[in-house]
């Protein structure tokens, strides 16, 4: 796979495989290739961001890309000039380089957070929200799931009909307001004023469009939908793209049906939410598979395409695995493999 990874060419491709099977080696490989003079493009260290989902992740590929690129070019000039981090840190980064205005706030973490809230209660739209039940909520008790609604409604796509009535709607609107007044960002704050100054300011967008050429994004299926956004805004503007992932580990559990449906059917993302009106196309050529049967069936939707997919490649390899056990029990693993594959191909 990462001969093949290396070598590719063209639009937006992905790489799809399972843990353990050398995902930080193929991001790094991809990238000693697109430095490398001729045949990889030639780019230069500040044309590429290579996105990862933890601080962690970071310095691990970080430390592989130096130690690949010196293997293969030698001392590469400006390679501290690539970014390479989580889509958090390289937002904040571009409102902090890009827009004044965001050079006099400061981020707050998670602690920090529910403190701000549950001092300024009222201004936040804490207290002022209540539960299904319509009771109150009450500072420090609800405070932590207040916030998280709060994230979900920043961060996914609500359904608007569905939150009708609903007053963490429109503590929302308060505690968006509460954080600007006070020159504060949370983590969901950022990618929204990312989202904004990408989509809405041209002088920014033509600045990122001349210096950024190839994106790469390691861990995609945990990727949500605001940060699929930031992601698709910088393929708007003529960025190539390649992600990585694998779609049998999600994290993300707020939207893993999407993220699994659009692996398994073999598709790039539709962008189609509110902070990204564009429309890119729905196949992506190219997918790169490693132990993956591509083939789907024909009929159905997309999602039922998916799931019927994704059964019976599970039923599949676990009856592989059954058949190859040597040790007393074999018999009775293969049984429950077969009574998998069948259950799988019966639905």
């Amino acid at each position: 796979m990462v001969a093949r990874v290396e070598q590719a060419r063209g639009g937006a491709r992905p790489a799809i495989a399972c843990a353990g099977s050398g995902k930080t080696e193929v991001v790094a490989r991809r990238v000693v290739h697109l430095l490398s003079p001729g045949k990889g493009g030639g780019l230069a260290p500040r044309n590429i961001i290579a996105f990862t989902f933890t601080d962690k992740a970071a310095a691990e590929l970080k430390e592989r890309i130096v130690t690949r690129c010196r293997e293969a070019l030698g001392e590469v000039p400006g390679l501290a000039e690539m970014f390479v981090g989580t889509i958090h840190a390289f937002c904040l980064e571009l409102l902090k380089s890009e827009t004044p205005k965001y050079l006099k706030f400061e981020v707050l973490n998670e602690m920090q957070q529910g403190l701000h809230a549950d001092r300024h209660s009222k201004q936040s739209g804490l207290t002022m929200s209540t539960d299904l039940a319509g009771v109150p909520l009450k500072r420090y008790k609800d405070t932590p799931h207040y916030l998280a609604a709060l994230s979900i409604l920043r961060e996914a796509e609500p359904i608007e009909s569905a939150l009708a009535g609903c007053s963490v709607v429109a503590g929302l609107e308060a505690y968006r307001s509460l954080l600007d007044e006070r020159s504060y960002l949370d983590y969901s704050a950022i990618l929204e004023a990312a989202v904004d100054v990408m989509a809405n300011e041209e002088g920014l967008r033509q600045r990122l469009a001349d210096r950024v050429r190839y994106v790469i994004v390691d861990e995609y299926q945990d990727v949500n939908p605001i940060q699929e956004a930031i992601v698709w805004l910088l393929h708007e503007l003529g960025v190539k793209l390649c992600v990585v992932g694998d779609d049998d580990w999600l994290i993300a559990s707020s939207w893993p049906q999407v993220s699994r449906s659009r692996f398994l059917c073999g598709t790039m993302p539709i962008c189609r939410t509110r902070w990204s009106p564009f429309k890119l196309p729905e196949r992506s050529p190219g997918q790169i598979r490693k132990n993956l049967d591509t083939r789907s069936p024909d009929k159905g939707c997309c999602c039922t395409r998916a799931l019927a997919w994704y059964v019976t490649q599970r039923a599949r390899r676990l009856d592989a695995r059954c058949r190859g056990l040597r040790c007393a029990r074999g018999r009775t693993a293969r049984r429950v493999g077969a009574a998998v594959s069948r259950r799988g191909r019966a639905r």
